[in-house]
C-alpha cells in the first residue's frame, strides 16, 4: 500500500464528511477562512482606517503561524514539536514563521531584490497560503467533539479582562494618536513605510532589529492600512496574548482556575506606574511584544520541564547549554556592525542549533530542546537588550522547576533568597555602593551601555512608586507560601526566579533596570499566593472551630486581590491621564500632529525639516521625511558630530539675526544628513538631488532656541508671534507656506534668493504686517548664488 503522511486519508478512503477540515485541521481551516475574506474586504471596500487596522490584528498572528506550522511539521524535528500541544506550540510556530519572514527579507535585500521586497506583504501571504495547503496534508489537533462551556467562559473572561488596560487608555489616547513614546514612529512606522514604498530595509537601529518592522509592513500592505494606525491597534492583541499566557501559566502552577484568573488580573497592573519603564504592553514595540509573549514562554517551559520522560540532570544540562546560546547570540548582536550582525547571528544560530540537536540526540533526549531553541532564536529578531532578559528569566524558571523534588531544592531556594535579600540590604544601607555611572556591561561593550544612568536609589524609588506597603506585604506572604509549598508544588520555582530577576534588576548595569518587566509574572503570582495564604489560614481557623469550608479560602483570596487591585490601578490611571494642558495623553502635541499631516499631504519625501530637537524628530518620523539630524531620545545618545550639528541648527539657523544669515546657514547644511539617512538616499539614487528645506517654528522652538544646551523640549505649545520669526519673513530667502492659527509657522527655504524691493512686499509678510502690526526690517542683501 502507498505510504501516506500521518493523518492523511488514503486515496481509496471514504469522502470526508461535512466539516471534516474544520474539525480535523482547525488551525489551518480557520486561518484561511479569516485571512482571505478580511484582506479582500479591506482592499475592495471603503472600510474605515480603524476597522482595517483591527482586521489586520489577527493576521499579525496567523500569517507567521501558518508559515511556522508548515515549517516545523515538515522539519526533521517534527515529532518533538508535535508533542507540544495547544498555545505553547503556537508560540513556537509563530516565532519560527516570523524568523522565516525576517530571513526572506534579508535574503531579498542583500540579494538586491528591492522590487520584490516592496511586495513583502503579498509574498508573505503567498507563503502562508502554500503553507496552509501543506498543513492540510498533516494531522493537526482536532477540535473536541464536546466543548467545555465553563472553560470557554473562563477564557473569554480572561481575554476581555486582559484588554481592559488598552480599552481604558484608548479613552485618553484615541485612534490613531501615539501614547507614551514619540520614538515609535521613528523605530517602526517610518521604516515600515520605507520598506513598502522602496524595498529599503532599515538596519541601523541599535536596539530594535527589523522583526517588528517586517511584520508591520506585511500587515500594512495586506490590509492597506497606515503603519501608525496598525501600531495604535496592536496593543489589543498584545494584551490578549499577555493575559492568555498569564492564565495558562498561573493554572499550570496553581492547578486552580480562580488563582489563574487572579494572577492575570494582578499581572496587568502590578508594575504600570512609569511610562518609560512600565511593565505593560500598552504600545506595539519590539520589547513590549516580547513582554506580552513572555508568560506564554514560561508556560511552554513549564510544560516541557514537566515532561517525566527526561531525567532532571539532562534537563538542567540542556538548559545551561541553551543559556550559553543566549549569551553567544547576545554578544554577536552587541559587538558587530548594524548591517552584519543579523546575517552573522542567523548563521551562528544555525551552527549552534545543529550542534545542540546532535548533543540532544546523543546525551539528553529531551523533546523540549528544539522548541526552546526556536524561541531563543526568534526573540533575537525583535529586541537586542530585553530579548535576552526574558529568555534568561525563562531559563532561570526552567532550572528552578527542574530542581523540584530534588534533595537540595529547599536549601538552594533559601540560599538564593537570602543572598538576594542581603545584596539588597547592603546597598540600601549604603554599605555596598558603586561609582556613579559605573556599568558592568561597559567593560565589554564600551559606550553603548553608558548612556543611561540609573542608580540603585532610582531603581528602588521606581518600585516604591508602584508597590504600596499592602502589596509588598502580600508578596512577602506569597514568598513564604511558595517556599513552604502552600502555593503549589511549583511555588519554589516561582520564588527562585523572582529572586534572581530582582537581583539582576539591582545590578550596577546601565540596562539592568529592564529586568523589572521580566519580574511581572512572578510578582503577580506572589501577590495572589499571599492572598491565598491568608485565605488558607482563615480556612484552617474555621476548621478548628466548626468544619472545613473550602469556599472560605477562595472568597478570602478573591476579596484580598479585589482590595489590592485599586491600589495597583492608581499608578496606571495616573500614567494614562492627560496633563492639565493637554487634550489627550500623548507626548506629541496637537499642533505637531497637524504639522505632520500637512507635510505628508503637501510635500514629497525628499525634504528636510529644520526646527527644535523634538519637533524635527517627530515631524520627520510621522510624515516620513528624510531627517537632517540624528534621531536619538537624548543628546547624550548622539555622536559628537550629531550634537555639533544640532548646536549649529540651534545657533546659526534658528538663532540668526537676519534672513541672509539664516539662509546661508541652511545652505551650508546641504549633504550633512546623518549616515543612516545618507545610506537610505543612496539606495534610492537620490543622494545628489537638491532637497527642499522647511523651517518650522512653534513656541517650543522659540524656547529651545533660547535655552542652554540642546536637550529636547516637551510639553504643550503656545502662540508664536511674528517678532519671534522676523529673519524668516524676509521674502528674498523664505516663503511662508502655512500657519496653524498662531501656533505654528512653516517657512519654505527658496532654492535661490529672489529680488525684492524690501521683504515686506511679500504677500504673506505684508499680511502679517497689516494684521499684527509688525514692521519687518529689510535686512542686508545676501550676495549668493545657487
Amino acid at each position: 500500500m502507498m505510504m501516506t503522511l500521518a493523518g492523511r486519508q488514503p486515496s481509496d478512503s471514504q469522502p470526508e464528511p461535512a466539516g471534516y477540515w474544520l474539525r480535523q485541521r482547525p488551525m489551518v481551516a480557520l486561518s484561511l477562512a479569516y485571512l482571505l475574506p478580511s484582506i479582500a474586504l479591506a482592499n475592495w471596500l471603503p472600510v474605515a482606517e480603524a476597522l482595517k487596522a483591527a482586521l489586520a490584528l489577527p493576521a499579525f498572528a496567523l500569517v507567521p503561524l501558518l508559515i511556522g506550522h508548515a515549517l516545523l511539521r515538515y522539519s526533521p524535528l517534527a515529532d518533538d514539536v508535535v508533542a507540544i500541544a495547544g498555545p505553547a506550540r503556537a508560540l513556537v510556530e509563530w516565532l519560527a514563521g516570523s524568523l522565516a519572514l525576517v530571513t526572506l527579507a534579508f535574503a531579498l535585500y542583500f540579494g538586491g531584490q528591492m522590487v520584490a521586497l516592496q511586495h513583502i506583504g503579498w509574498l508573505a501571504l503567498g507563503l502562508a497560503v502554500v503553507a496552509a495547503g501543506a498543513g492540510l496534508r498533516v494531522a493537526d489537533e482536532p477540535l473536541p467533539r464536546r466543548v467545555d462551556i465553563g472553560l470557554l467562559l473562563v477564557l473569554a473572561a480572561a481575554l476581555l479582562l486582559s484588554m481592559t488596560p488598552k480599552i481604558m487608555a484608548a479613552q485618553t489616547t484615541p485612534f490613531p494618536l501615539l501614547g507614551d513614546n514619540f520614538l515609535d514612529a521613528f523605530h517602526f512606522a517610518q521604516p515600515a513605510s520605507r520598506l513598502i514604498d522602496h524595498g529599503y530595509l532599515t538596519l541601523e537601529n541599535r536596539s530594535h532589529p527589523p522583526g517588528l518592522v517586517i511584520l508591520t509592513s506585511v500587515q500594512s500592505q495586506l490590509y492597506n492600512v497606515q503603519p501608525l494606525s496598525f501600531l495604535w491597534m496592536g496593543p489589543f492583541l498584545l494584551f490578549a496574548v499577555f493575559g492568555a499566557g498569564l492564565l495558562l501559566w498561573g493554572k499550570a502552577i496553581s492547578r486552580r482556575w480562580t488563582t489563574a484568573l487572579l494572577v492575570t488580573a494582578v499581572g496587568l497592573f502590578v508594575l504600570t506606574g512609569n511610562a518609560a519603564f512600565s511593565g505593560t504592553p500598552l504600545a506595539l514595540r519590539s520589547n513590549r511584544l516580547l513582554f506580552s509573549v513572555f508568560p506564554l514562554a514560561l508556560y511552554l517551559m513549564h510544560r516541557l520541564v514537566d515532561d517525566q520522560s527526561t531525567s532532571r540532570r539532562a534537563k538542567i544540562e540542556a538548559l545551561i547549554a541553551l543559556q550559553g546560546v543566549i549569551g553567544v547570540l547576545f554578544l554577536i548582536m552587541n559587538s558587530l556592525g548594524m548591517e552584519t550582525r543579523m546575517p552573522i547571528m542567523l548563521g551562528a544560530a544555525a551552527v549552534l542549533g545543529f550542534l545542540l540537536m546532535q548533543a540532544n540526540q546523543r546525551r539528553w533526549h529531551w523533546t523540549g530542546m528544539p522548541a526552546l531553541f526556536a524561541v531563543i532564536v526568534g526573540f533575537q529578531v525583535f529586541h537586542v537588550y530585553e530579548g535576552p532578559v526574558y529568555l534568561t528569566g525563562m531559563i532561570v524558571y526552567g532550572l528552578a522547576l527542574a530542581l523540584r523534588g530534588a534533595r537540595l531544592e529547599e536549601t538552594i531556594t533559601a540560599g538564593v533568597c537570602a543572598s538576594v535579600a542581603g545584596f539588597f540590604l547592603l546597598q540600601y544601607v549604603d554599605i555596598v555602593s558603586f561609582p556613579s555611572g559605573f556599568s558592568l556591561s561597559s567593560a565589554v561593550f564600551g559606550s553603548t551601555y553608558e548612556n543611561i544612568s540609573f542608580s540603585f536609589a532610582q531603581r528602588v524609588t521606581l518600585l516604591d512608586s508602584v508597590l504600596s506597603p499592602f502589596v509588598i506585604v502580600l508578596m512577602l506572604l506569597g514568598a513564604v507560601a511558595c517556599f513552604t509549598k502552600r502555593a503549589g508544588p511549583a511555588g519554589r520555582a516561582v520564588l527562585m526566579a523572582a529572586a534572581i530577576m530582582f537581583a539582576v534588576y539591582l545590578l550596577p548595569d546601565a540596562f539592568a533596570y529592564r529586568t523589572n518587566k521580566g519580574m511581572v509574572p512572578f510578582l503577580a503570582f506572589l501577590v495572589v499566593a499571599g492572598a491565598d495564604s491568608i485565605g488558607s489560614y482563615a480556612r484552617q481557623a474555621l476548621r478548628w472551630l466548626t468544619s472545613d469550608v473550602p469556599l472560605v479560602q477562595e472568597m478570602a483570596q478573591l476579596g484580598l486581590v479585589a482590595a489590592v487591585l485599586p491600589v495597583l490601578l492608581l499608578p496606571f490611571l495616573d500614567d494614562i491621564t492627560p496633563l492639565p494642558f493637554r487634550t489627550h495623553n500623548s507626548v506629541i502635541a496637537d499642533v505637531e500632529y497637524e504639522l505632520a499631516d500637512w507635510f505628508a499631504q503637501h510635500t514629497d519625501e525628499n525634504v528636510r525639516i529644520i526646527s527644535d530637537y523634538q519637533t524635527m524628530f517627530v515631524l520627520s518620523s510621522l510624515s516620513n521625511k528624510v531627517s537632517l539630524s540624528e534621531r536619538r531620545y537624548l543628546p547624550s545618545e548622539m555622536t559628537e558630530p550629531g550634537r555639533e550639528q544640532m548646536y549649529y541648527i540651534k545657533e546659526a539657523v534658528l538663532g540668526a539675526s537676519d534672513g541672509c544669515g539664516a539662509y546661508d546657514a541652511v545652505r551650508s547644511l546641504r549633504g550633512s544628513e546623518p549616515s543612516r539617512e545618507r545610506r537610505y538616499l543612496e539606495s534610492l539614487g537620490a543622494e545628489s538631488e537638491k532637497p527642499d528645506y522647511y523651517v518650522v517654528w512653534t513656541s517650543k522652538t522659540f524656547v529651545w532656541e533660547r535655552q542652554e544646551g540642546i536637550s529636547p523640549r516637551g510639553g504643550a505649545t503656545g502662540d508664536v508671534y511674528p517678532t519671534m520669526v522676523v529673519p524668516f519673513l524676509d521674502s528674498r530667502f523664505f516663503h511662508l507656506e502655512a500657519t496653524l492659527g498662531q501656533q505654528a509657522y512653516v517657512f519654505r527655504v527658496l532654492p535661490a534668493p529672489v529680488e525684492a524691493p524690501q521683504p515686506s512686499v511679500d504677500a504673506s509678510a505684508a499680511l502679517l504686517t497689516e494684521v499684527l502690526g509688525v514692521s519687518i526690517p529689510p535686512g542686508e542683501r545676501c550676495n549668493r548664488t545657487t
